[in-house]
């Protein structure tokens, strides 16, 4: 059974989000929406949040 469309855009916003986090410059660890520890480094100033049930739930801001 292949991914839904959502689950797609998911998975593309979260390696989105980590790809910004490999370029910044501290360590910050959180878990995913999967429970999966991703080591995310990012400005202090960086809100992370991930996209669960609702699409226009997931932003990056800073």
């Amino acid at each position: 059974m292949g991914d839904s469309e959502e689950d797609q855009e998911v998975d593309h916003e979260a390696a989105v989000l980590i790809a910004a986090a490999a370029e910044a410059d501290c360590g910050t660890y959180i878990e995913d929406a999967t429970g999966q520890i991703l080591r995310l480094r990012h400005l202090a100033r960086v809100e992370w949040t991930y996209r669960l049930a609702n699409p226009d739930c997931g932003q990056l801001s800073d």
